[in-house]
């Protein structure tokens, strides 16, 4: 099928000009992971913000240097930046004429969670994120979690600050880190709750001298989903991907007799349709 059948027609934007901050709150806002930046008037494609470069932009990665360099470490005057600063401006797009198994094959080999649709004049008509693909794959599958879940599962320890979290999941290219204390999953943490954190202006309450990094200083067990849902490996993938779009996980722990044996994400769910 054509990739129009299955895109979200009703495309959140957001101008170039648009400070950090205020895309930061649209994205919570609106529940959304990833937003086109196109030009006003034109709806032209220029680029995208996703999570991920609001995590780097925090402390996770290269992009921090704009708080660093060039404001002086001065984060609430960095915040009030332009998007287009951070945003993406080689994200990959897809043609509305494309097939599904064609644009899966973006997401998997560009390593992104979505992408928008354009027409001709590379105007944004439609996106699609791998939840969109993951409501594609029929339940049952008759397929196990565990032939596609990851196995080698980066994980966190719940007194770790936000920083370093951060840090890792720019370094090691995640989304979420299942959280594990004793040996024992106590939690999730993922790049929307870092999101959250600052697009809620919650971060701001930890900031008593006016540094972010004051703020990045919490300890993650304060923003983790606690006690997070869990799912067996011998369980049926396209029942696992019900379940993660009913709840609106984009991945969940596999455990198997109480120890976390893997991870399995819509990225995995994706694979199955390139």
């Amino acid at each position: 099928g054509r990739i129009m059948t299955i895109a979200e027609r009703d495309v959140i934007t957001i101008p170039p000009s648009l400070p950090i901050k205020e895309a930061s709150e649209k994205m919570v806002r609106n529940g959304v992971r990833r937003l086109p930046v196109t030009s006003p008037g034109t709806e032209k494609l220029h680029g995208m913000l996703v999570t991920r470069d609001i995590v780097d932009f925090l402390g996770g990665g290269e992009k921090n240097q704009i708080i660093e360099k060039k404001h002086n470490h001065n984060f609430l005057s960095a915040i009030n930046d332009p998007s287009k600063i951070i945003m993406d401006r080689d994200a990959p797009y897809a043609d509305n004429k494309s097939s599904i198994s064609d644009v899966a094959k973006i997401l998997i080999e560009k390593n992104v969670g979505g992408t928008p649709i354009v027409d001709k004049e590379r105007k944004v008509v439609g996106i699609v994120s791998e939840r969109d693909f993951a409501r594609y794959i029929p339940s049952p599958a008759q397929t196990r979690v565990e032939a596609h879940m990851t196995q080698n599962v980066v994980t966190a320890e719940p007194d770790l600050f936000l920083i370093d979290i951060m840090k890792r999941m720019i370094n090691e290219g995640f989304r979420r880190l299942p959280v594990v204390d004793n040996n024992k999953l106590v939690g999730v943490i993922t790049s929307v709750d870092v999101l959250e954190y600052f697009g809620t202006s919650e971060m701001f309450e930890h900031m008593s001298s006016g540094d972010a990094k004051d703020a990045m200083a919490i300890e993650i067990r304060e923003l983790m989903t606690k006690n997070p849902i869990t799912v067996d490996p011998k369980a049926d993938l396209g029942e696992t991907a019900r379940r993660m779009e009913k709840h609106g996980y984009g991945g969940l722990p596999v455990v198997e007799n109480g120890k976390l044996v893997g991870l399995i994400t819509e990225r995995d769910i994706v694979e199955l349709l390139t």
